[in-house]
């Protein structure tokens, strides 16, 4: 610190101080947003398990199975859902997804529809073809725009723009772990829904057949397949922001007390050198 003046140094301080201020509310907000997706996470996984649940049901019958998994085209292309943040500073929070897609992604011809405003703008420089830009931001989403994305997804896929969907997000472990996920979406994965279920057959009625029901069904676990995974993504977000800030927060105290010392040191050696002066001319 010999190159700086006690007055750059004090400002050095006031500057940091100021900014450990707004990442310590910033802090404050994570965390009282993280408390408020876990709790809305802890109902949606009941929602989430219950509707695998009636699908594995479905999946029982082996006829059944042909008629969910069968792929409808021969398209090459495949279409990502990405779930990310609407603003940054959360850390490797939408890196680790954006990782998570190159590794996964077949060709640029693949269409990606982003969720969460950091995901559009990205693929919006890269020039990557967008199935649609209307869901910009994750933290508005609601149950029924998860819907209206699955509507948009299976028309496109029934009119043989891509011949598979893959979801990409964050699932939630604990405010210190998050881990990004792929799950093909659609068709329906036989191998994840078939694994140790050993019935062979319904022990219930559809009407009026079982294929009207079946394609009233898919919608319905589709957007709440997305769904959950957006409850997963911002209780992540929030965790991944939290722990952040809170290492932003740490760094910038450890930074002032650095400063602080250096101030105490050269102003100590200002005021001796005075005294030296002051005796050496009496």
């Amino acid at each position: 610190m010999a190159e700086y003046s006690i007055k750059d140094i004090a400002v050095r301080i006031k500057n940091i101080e100021g900014t450990r201020q707004i990442i310590k509310a910033m802090e404050l907000i994570s965390s009282s947003k993280l408390q408020k997706y876990k709790v809305q996470l802890e109902k949606t996984r009941l929602f989430s398990d219950s509707l695998n649940k009636s699908i594995k049901n479905i999946y029982s019958d082996r006829n059944l199975k042909n008629f969910i998994c069968k792929e409808n085209n021969t398209s090459q292309n495949s279409c990502y859902i990405l779930i990310g943040s609407d603003k940054g500073m959360a850390g490797g929070y939408n890196i680790n997804i954006l990782k998570l897609f190159e590794e996964s992604k077949n060709s640029k011809e693949d269409i990606v529809l982003p969720i969460g405003k950091k995901m559009k703008d990205y693929f919006f420089k890269k020039n990557f073809i967008l199935l649609s830009d209307k869901f910009y931001s994750c933290e508005k989403l609601s149950f029924e725009e998860c819907k209206k994305i699955s509507d948009v997804i299976l028309n496109k896929y029934y009119e043989n723009n891509f011949s598979k969907v893959f979801l990409i997000y964050t699932k939630f472990i604990s405010p210190l772990k998050q881990v990004s996920s792929i799950v093909k979406l659609f068709p329906i994965d036989s191998q994840n829904f078939c694994k140790n279920n050993k019935s062979n057959k319904l022990n219930f009625l559809c009407e009026p057949n079982y294929e009207e029901c079946i394609k009233g069904i898919i919608p319905y676990y589709m957007s709440g397949t997305i769904w959950s995974a957006v409850c997963e993504s911002l209780a992540s977000e929030y965790g991944a922001r939290h722990t952040a800030m809170e290492s932003a927060n740490k760094n910038a105290c450890e930074m002032v007390d650095g400063l602080r010392l250096a101030y105490n040191q050269l102003r100590q050696s200002s005021i001796t050198q005075e005294i030296t002066e002051i005796v050496a001319g009496t």
